[in-house]
């Protein structure tokens, strides 16, 4: 870390610190920044942070704040970002709690100032993870991580924040589910049942434009991004894909990361299966050349996943091996395939990507 300090010239005696102020002062109100240059010149020197690197839950709770009680942002933002991966919502906050009663009452054990900053401090620490971190706290229909920590903690304004945050999230459920219930009914009772709508049938791939295609996909890909939580991305693993399958099965609730999967898996099966799905040669090549131009689209407007994804149909084992299919595809797609290929491709450099993102 870079502090700033005076030049060493400057500390000499007490009578030349004098003279060189009055001399900066009197340069400051006739030349400006000019003193900057010469006797108001800062220098800086490094010094030492230290930061914890393990340790158990209650020390990590309490590194939140240093020996003067001043908070660590950034240790916090650690802290919260990944706690997941060690222990739970429920555990932290009850730490936390401990925490903080430990300090709420005067003792000797650190002086005044220092009791008051370190409450300060984590009363900050609180209010962020209680506005910035919603998402651990949804625990419907009872919240009992959240009602407890109402229940318990000994700040009267922290108790409002949690109150104000769980009657929020009790509303965002109620709002949801009243949008899945009138999603339902449109779906079950009245778009598919009105007359006069038999004669829309489904949409042509080959009839559709291209840039169409790639615009939808990227805001679906958008969305689902934005979406994302960062500590999810913590604790997906292989592991969790054998969780994944028994929590479909179960109509368990998908994480994030899970949605996010399972949307460029269903480009990547959705590719596939409008290729296969055709039995002429030439038409399957008509296909391929379909979502060749698709991807290329998806390029121009920097949709680098959705586009990945369409690559990975294009290139998986049952379209690769079609090569009388191919045989049929226009060397001018074929060129821009190989392009995307090398560039987006499993084994591509991802610095050329980075490139194009960039520009």
């Amino acid at each position: 870390k870079r502090v700033p300090h005076k030049h060493s010239s400057l500390v000499d005696s007490s009578s030349t610190i004098n003279t060189l102020v009055d001399d900066t002062n009197e340069q400051q109100e006739t030349t400006g920044d000019a003193c900057n240059n010469d006797r108001g010149t800062l220098l800086y020197s490094t010094i030492k942070v230290y930061q914890l690197k393990a340790g158990t839950l209650e020390k990590i709770v309490e590194y939140l704040t240093n020996d003067t009680g001043e908070l660590d942002a950034t240790h916090m933002h650690i802290l919260f970002s990944t706690y997941r991966t060690f222990t739970n919502t429920r555990t932290l906050i009850d730490t936390i709690i401990t925490r903080y009663r430990t300090v709420l009452p005067a003792s000797l054990d650190m002086t005044e100032d220092v009791r008051q900053n370190t409450l300060k401090s984590l009363h900050i620490a609180i209010t962020c993870f209680l506005n910035s971190y919603k998402e651990a706290f949804c625990e419907p229909p009872r919240y009992s991580t959240l009602s407890h920590f109402i229940k318990h903690i000994p700040d009267k304004d922290l108790q409002q924040q949690g109150q104000t945050l769980l009657e929020e999230l009790k509303d965002n459920e109620d709002t949801n589910q009243v949008n899945n219930d009138n999603n339902n009914y449109l779906k079950n009772n009245f778009l598919y049942n009105e007359k006069g709508f038999d004669y829309i049938k489904p949409w042509n791939l080959l009839e559709m434009l291209s840039t169409i295609i790639a615009e939808q996909l990227t805001i679906i890909d958008a969305d689902l991004l934005k979406r994302v939580l960062p500590y999810e991305c913590l604790t997906t693993s292989k592991s969790n894909c054998s969780r994944r399958t028994k929590s479909n099965k179960s109509n368990h609730k998908l994480s994030t990361i899970d949605k996010t999967i399972e949307f460029f898996n269903a480009i990547v099966a959705r590719v596939i299966a409008t290729i296969l799905k055709e039995q002429d040669e030439q038409q399957r090549a008509l296909i391929i050349e379909k979502w060749i131009d698709v991807a290329y689209q998806c390029r121009k407007i920097k949709n680098f996943s959705s586009l990945t994804a369409i690559l990975n149909g294009l290139l998986s084992g049952c379209i690769y091996r079609l090569n009388k299919a191919w045989s049929y595809v226009t060397s001018d797609y074929q060129s821009i395939l190989e392009e995307l290929k090398n560039v987006f491709g499993n084994c591509a450099d991802r610095k050329q990507a980075r490139s194009i993102l960039d520009k």
